[in-house]
């Protein structure tokens, strides 16, 4: 369950980042 969690928490941070990421390559381009 504890493990779950964390898979749980690491997905979002991922996204989270690819999400900043993208925003700041178009930001960039933009």
């Amino acid at each position: 369950m504890k493990e779950g969690l964390i898979k749980d928490v690491y997905e979002v941070i991922i996204k989270e980042i690819q999400i900043l990421c993208t925003f700041a390559s178009w930001k960039k381009s933009y």
